[in-house]
């Protein structure tokens, strides 16, 4: 049973009062810092993502160049390779560097 001076964890109250500073962390006097933070951190999870995509679709087309014994194309893959392996270093060292 709950004394007057206890305060309950559960129910409506606790939730309420959660929501309530909640909404001042989003709509406060910072604000702005803290969407573009949210904003940073969806850029940070989102740009690794499309790089790796990009390089599997990249090691499908170097070795699809390779079956067809394309050297123009192969050439071409291998210049990218150097390029998509600095935006992926790049977005680890950022993500390290923002943790």
């Amino acid at each position: 049973m709950l004394e007057d001076d206890e305060v309950s964890a559960v129910g409506r109250k606790p939730l309420r009062r959660f929501w309530r500073s909640a909404l001042g962390f989003w709509s406060g006097f910072a604000s702005s810092i803290t969407w573009a933070l949210i904003a940073l951190l969806v850029v940070c999870v989102v740009l690794p993502l499309l790089v790796q995509v990009r390089l599997n679709l990249w090691n499908r087309d170097f070795f699809n160049a390779l079956e067809r014994r394309d050297g123009q194309e192969i050439w071409h893959q291998t210049y990218l390779l150097p390029a998509f392996a600095a935006m992926s270093i790049g977005l680890a060292m950022t993500a390290v560097w923002g943790a």
